[in-house]
């Protein structure tokens, strides 16, 4: 049972805080100017620090404990992400101090500190993932689909590539065969058997225009928008400025686009819809069967390590116990 801490519960009140955090913008100017390039995530979690009561070098490991708590983190990743932040600062402030610090400690195994909630309204079913599917397909003004290429980011995540794999993937590494398709990545090989998903990167490959369709409601103008000329599959919309023959962030792109459809997902945040999340929703749908074992994951992402796995396994368990509790069958 994990209590978490209520930072409402706080005493000092917000002038304190703000006094505290000025403390603490002194005090790591040092920190931020050796730590140019992180220096907006470190700051990001400072500010959310300033919120705890105690001064961080006076922390223990109750004191983390109750700080993590609050992260809403939905993955082990994050939480040693934070946790080495944490005591990075920590580290900093007590030799500027000149104190004596113990490098901080997590009291419980990482799964208590997930907020099950906050993952669940990142985490789609097969059924949601399909239904999103159709959800991206946009109508060019002569009535043809368009926005294949925002389908297929959707689809590619789904079978489990990443960000990066999505972006590099070139149309000389997709081979078509016997009505399947398989994609020769860096380190590894997929195949796709899915005939939707099959078609639906053909129709990629073939698409010169994307859909800007308006939804301000201000009555502005749908814009139809050229794909640049490209090997890579999923291509940038010509501009100006842009030169670049590769799309900055396929999993920012999606997220956007998820976002600005106005409409509604029972219990799902599309905005938080990015291709690690779908990743993981793939690992936890595919978890969720007894005939699926970590092992297999492993083997489908190309993955040596299984740390982020085991977790899953976990969580793929209480959902599926979930979904149970809710049809009414009994485990």
């Amino acid at each position: 049972m994990y209590v978490r801490y209520d930072s409402t519960e706080q005493t000092k009140g917000k002038v304190e805080t703000n006094e505290k955090l000025q403390n603490y913008k002194k005090l790591f100017q040092g920190f931020f100017s050796q730590n140019v390039r992180e220096k907006k995530t470190y700051f990001s979690l400072l500010e959310k620090i300033s919120n705890y009561p105690k001064y961080l070098w006076n922390w223990n490991n109750h004191d983390l404990n109750n700080f993590l708590l609050t992260m809403k983190t939905i993955s082990p990743h994050s939480i040693n992400k934070i946790v080495q932040q944490v005591r990075d600062l920590q580290r900093y402030a007590c030799n500027k101090l000149g104190m004596s610090c113990q490098p901080l400690q997590l009291l419980y195994d990482q799964l208590g500190y997930i907020d099950l909630e906050a993952l669940l309204e990142v985490t789609i079913s097969e059924r949601e993932y399909r239904a999103l599917r159709n959800l991206l397909i946009e109508q060019l003004p002569d009535g043809r689909e368009s926005n294949y290429r925002d389908v297929v980011i959707l689809e590619l995540a789904w079978h489990l590539l990443t960000t990066s794999e999505i972006k590099y993937l070139k149309v000389s590494d997709i081979k078509e065969e016997d009505g399947r398709i398989q994609l020769n990545l860096k380190n590894r090989v997929v195949t796709i058997s899915d005939p939707m998903v099959v078609s639906d990167i053909k129709k990629a490959i073939g698409e010169s225009e994307y859909f800007v369709p308006d939804r301000s409601g201000l009555g502005k103008a749908n814009k139809v928008m050229r794909l640049k000329d490209s090997p890579y599959l999923i291509r940038p919309v010509e501009t100006r400025a842009g030169r670049s023959e590769t799309c900055s962030n396929p999993s920012d792109m999606l997220r956007r686009v998820f976002e600005g459809l106005n409409v509604e997902f029972y219990g799902i945040n599309l905005a938080g819809l990015t291709v690690e999340a779908i990743n993981r929703s793939r690992k936890i749908e595919l978890l969720k069967r007894i005939d699926i074992k970590v092992e297999d994951i492993m083997r489908m992402t190309g993955r040596r390590s299984d740390a982020d796995l085991y977790w899953l396994k976990e969580i793929a368990k209480i959902i599926k116990e979930m979904e149970n509790e809710k049809e009414g069958i009994s485990t």
